[in-house]
């Protein structure tokens, strides 16, 4: 099977997961009536600047693809969201940088945008993928083998996967800001959809 890239692998099953949990809306004429959206961090650096320390990320906003039916499907579909979703980070981050600087005179025009950002209506759902470079990594002389995430909590109505290869793991986390229960659910779809991944290989 081809995979598609990290974050693809992470939006898709995510697609999946809110497809078997909950469903997807649909008009009479078969189209979605209001597609989720999904934030997906983008990892701006370059060769050149691979030596900075600190992050430099952006995020851009997809339509999650819930209302595909197939888990390989889902997987072709994400790929096709993020071509040139790096350049498209970098407008976004450009915006960013300008908002900043307009921050700097009045501390409303961030956080005004932030409220939106943060708003389940205009990204319901978060996705990251971290890969652990450091092989040699030790807890207390233990060798590390697993890195669990703690994405961000968001507004209510919100849910965020979060996964970290460490190694040849690949440990998920789901925190939700939804109904009781929900990241439960939602983590065991995920465990769902890697089944069918599986027995479609």
């Amino acid at each position: 099977m081809s995979c598609p890239a990290p974050a693809g692998r992470v939006l898709g099953w995510a697609a999946g997961a809110l497809r078997s949990t909950y469903g997807h809306t649909e008009t009479a004429d078969g189209r979605d009536a209001a597609q989720v959206q999904a934030s997906i961090p983008v990892d701006l650096r370059t060769r050149e600047t691979a030596h900075q320390p600190g992050n430099i990320v952006s995020a851009v906003r997809v339509p999650l693809p819930s209302q595909t039916s197939t888990p390989h499907a889902r997987l072709t579909v994400c790929r096709q969201l993020l071509t040139g979703v790096r350049s498209r980070g970098r407008e976004q981050h450009d915006v960013t940088r300008i908002v900043e600087a307009a921050n700097r005179m009045g501390p409303w025009v961030l956080d005004s945008l932030a409220v939106r950002g943060y708003s389940p209506a205009y990204a319901a759902v978060g996705t990251t993928e971290l890969k652990w470079r450091n092989r040699q990594s030790s807890l207390d002389h233990r060798p590390l083998l697993r890195i669990a995430a703690l994405p961000p909590l968001h507004r209510p109505g919100t849910v965020n996967f979060g996964a970290v290869t460490c190694g040849r793991t690949v440990t998920l986390t789901v925190v939700s800001h939804a109904e009781r229960g929900a990241a439960r659910r939602l983590a065991d779809a995920v465990g769902h959809e890697l089944e069918l991944l599986a027995a479609q290989a």
